[in-house]
């Protein structure tokens, strides 16, 4: 997972995750015109395949995880719901990086239900309406919340103090000077460890332009390197739409 990528998903708990809990874009936005509101909407529907704001967003497949379909719909969702510092990098990459947070986010989703964790009075009261966003929603925040307060504990930061003080060829400042950092640090190599633990072996499938599945080791789950394949592949047909007919 990629430094941007962790940082998506640790922003989840504490500012409700824009990617994973697939978060609409504010329209009145500081600093979003109407021109750069069309330009961005333009660059992130070619980089998932579809068409510019001028034409019809062919709502395409991309990837199946567990049998639940990602279409370019949910990663045009996903991108326009990304803070400055991500939608900024360039389409392919933004588009690569949205649909890899799709994937953790509908792993997690599964993972929660399996555990029955949407009967837990928790979620329940997140739930505000009967929808099955608003569900999923309160499924990924409280299993990823719990799951980074199992892992980032208190011994787990005295461990990593005792850790930095052991390998540190300069003083240390006090834990308690440090405590924050130490505590974002695990929080990333928790979220690594729980996208590999999920995402690993899962029966994931991606989808060219043709809507057949790719071929290959495409296929196998390995999520970084196939859905950055697929995003490529997508950006590719919104370039050459024929080729998705042709098959060159």
């Amino acid at each position: 997972m990629t430094t941007l990528a962790a940082a998506a998903l640790l922003g989840f708990p504490l500012c409700a995750g824009a990617v994973l809990a697939q978060d609409a874009p504010k329209a009145d936005a500081p600093g979003n015109t109407g021109a750069q509101q069309t330009q961005s909407s333009d660059q992130t529907a070619q980089a998932a395949g579809g068409q510019a704001s001028t034409g019809v967003v062919a709502d395409g497949l991309l990837a199946t995880i567990g049998g639940v379909e990602i279409r370019n719909s949910d990663l045009l969702t996903a991108i326009g719901a990304l803070p400055p510092p991500l939608s900024a990098q360039p389409p392919e990459i933004v588009a690569s990086l949205a649909l890899q947070q799709l994937l953790l986010r509908e792993a997690i989703v599964q993972k929660a239900r399996s555990q029955n964790l949407a009967q837990d009075p928790e979620v329940q009261s997140l739930v505000s309406q009967a929808t099955q966003t608003a569900e999923e929603n309160a499924l990924v925040q409280v299993w990823l919340q719990r799951e980074l307060q199992n892992r980032v504990t208190a011994d787990a930061v005295d461990q990593a103090y005792a850790a930095l003080k052991a390998v540190s060829t300069d003083e240390v400042p006090p834990l308690d000077e440090v405590r924050t950092q130490l505590e974002q640090g695990l929080r990333r190599q928790a979220v690594e460890q729980i996208e590999r633990s999920l995402l690993t072996g899962a029966d994931i499938t991606f989808y060219g332009p043709d809507g057949k599945p790719r071929p290959g080791p495409q296929a196998s789950g390995d999520g970084g390197a196939d859905g950055a394949a697929a995003a490529a592949d997508q950006t590719g047909a919104a370039a050459d739409p024929g080729s998705a007919q042709t098959g060159n």
